[in-house]
């Protein structure tokens, strides 16, 4: 049996091919696919614990708000430091062989035949395999021109307005001028690297007749709000090796049950980064929000897990994205009702607050 991994332009001796991007937020589901490989003493050195984003005001005030409770951290990894250490430990598997700067360009779904071309000389090879798991990226050739978007680049405080070093100075310093003592080459770093783009997929099946498989962007490519992006990507992986021992590499009921369980965890994960987007765009200095996270601190100390809150479900745990979800959904509507409570600005601590969790909780268990 021959399998083939399509993932798109390979990687350069940096780790990455360059561009305007920022590094991976590690969190529980990507820890537990590294755990499961047997590779997270390469990783941990790379990873720097991150306990809660600062908030930046325009007029130069910071304000933190925790990711979770105290000792709970998402982790910062080099992008190209973690790619380069998953090549090596690729390459320490005879079975395994690495070929860099193939791009795919095409698959030939009915001979399972993949289409690369060599980036430097064009040169193109057909490769047919058994199995197929399309990884390249959220333009994915697997999955084949569906669902390719672009974000706005025109209008006010938008890219086709920079177009001078005046322009691009002053666009920084209105709305990030903390940030730009940190940027010395700031300059040159925005001429020199291309513009990139953000976009959801969500499409369905993931799979054809039971030999081509999406994973990771290709399947579910989300906005990085969430900072979700690798670790659903790796959470793929863990699934579909427990798949594999539970089903005793059937593979074709672990594509056919794959495509089943997974896609809706996919959908909502992206659902979750969007809505993540408006929190960061337009709530996080917003004194109403502040009171919400402060009161679901509160009820999440009094009650432990009876009232888990999403971003810890997301960040902190393995539970299904799609159960997280809803239970934002769930906890926001019970917010909205403490949130009338006639003086809740000044104390939450108090009997109505607990009646209404009560009365919520009853509702969840009918």
């Amino acid at each position: 049996m021959r399998w083939m991994f399509s993932n798109g332009a390979g990687i350069c001796a940096k780790g990455y091919s360059g561009g305007r991007s920022i590094n991976l937020a590690m969190s529980r589901r990507g820890w537990k696919a590294i755990e499961r490989a047997g590779i997270k003493d390469l990783i941990e050195p790379h990873a720097i614990p991150m306990k809660g984003r600062m908030i930046h005001s325009v007029e130069g005030e910071l304000a933190f708000q925790p990711y979770g409770k105290e000792g709970q951290a998402i982790y910062s990894v080099s992008r190209g430091g973690l790619n380069l250490e998953l090549l090596k430990a690729a390459g320490d598997f005879p079975n395994v062989r690495l070929h860099f700067d193939q791009i795919c360009r095409d698959l030939e779904l009915d001979t399972n035949t993949l289409v690369f071309e060599h980036a430097q000389t064009g040169e193109q090879t057909n490769i047919k395999a058994s199995l197929l798991f399309g990884t390249d990226g959220a333009f994915s050739a697997v999955r084949g021109s569906m669902m390719k978007t672009v974000l706005a680049h025109e209008g006010p405080s938008s890219f086709e307005q920079l177009k001078t070093d005046a322009d691009v100075e002053a666009f920084f310093q209105r709305y990030f001028p903390d940030a730009m003592a940190m940027m010395p080459t700031l300059l040159e770093d925005f001429r020199n690297n291309p513009t990139g783009m953000l976009l959801t997929v969500r499409c369905s099946p993931w799979e054809y007749e039971r030999r081509v498989l999406l994973l990771g962007d290709a399947a579910h490519a989300i906005v990085p709000f969430y900072g979700q992006g690798m670790n659903a990507g790796f959470e793929d992986c863990t699934i579909l090796d427990e798949l594999a021992g539970e089903l005793n590499e059937d593979w074709e009921k672990i594509f056919d049950r794959f495509n089943r369980e997974r896609i809706k965890d996919g959908n909502a994960i992206a659902e979750l980064a969007l809505r993540n987007f408006i929190e960061m765009r337009d709530l996080v200095a917003d004194p109403q929000f502040l009171l919400r996270k402060k009161i679901a601190a509160h009820l999440h100390g009094k009650y432990g897990d009876a009232f888990l809150p999403s971003y810890s479900m997301v960040s902190f745990s393995d539970t299904p994205y799609h159960i997280a979800l809803r239970a934002s959904d769930e906890q926001d509507r019970l917010l909205d009702r403490i949130l009338k409570i006639q003086g809740i600005e000044q104390s939450w601590d108090r009997p109505e607050v607990d009646a209404l969790f009560e009365d919520w909780k009853k509702g969840l268990e009918s």
